[in-house]
C-alpha cells in the first residue's frame, strides 16, 4: 500500500494494508494523519496463483479513525489499474 495524497499534499508513504471491504480499509503508515481528511492510497492486489498480471486498486477516501499505530478510511471511489505489459501505475513495488 502506498499513500500518495492527504488533504491537498502530494506524500510518498509506504504502508501496509491490513483489512479491506466494499467501504473501506485499516492500513499502517508512517505518519500522522488527522480524522477528516481525504486520502489517495494505492493498494497492489496480486494473484495468489501467479498467472495473472497483479492489480491496483486506486482509492480516494476520508480518513474515519487513527490509532497508535493504524489508520482506518473509507473508500468513496476507485479504479482498477493495470496495463498490457502486467506493470502496475503509477506505482510499482519494489
Amino acid at each position: 500500500m502506498v499513500v500518495v495524497r492527504y488533504g491537498n499534499t502530494q506524500v510518498r508513504n509506504d504502508g501496509r494494508t491490513m483489512s479491506v471491504s466494499s467501504r473501506g480499509v485499516l492500513m499502517t503508515v508512517n505518519m500522522r494523519l488527522t480524522v477528516g481528511e481525504s486520502v489517495e492510497y494505492f493498494m497492489l492486489l496480486a494473484d495468489r496463483q501467479g498467472s495473472r498480471a497483479p492489480v491496483v486498486l486506486h482509492c480516494v477516501g476520508t480518513v474515519v479513525r487513527t490509532g497508535p499505530d493504524m489508520v482506518a478510511a473509507t473508500i468513496e471511489r476507485y479504479e482498477l489499474q493495470r496495463d498490457g505489459n502486467g506493470k502496475c501505475h503509477p506505482w510499482q513495488p519494489a
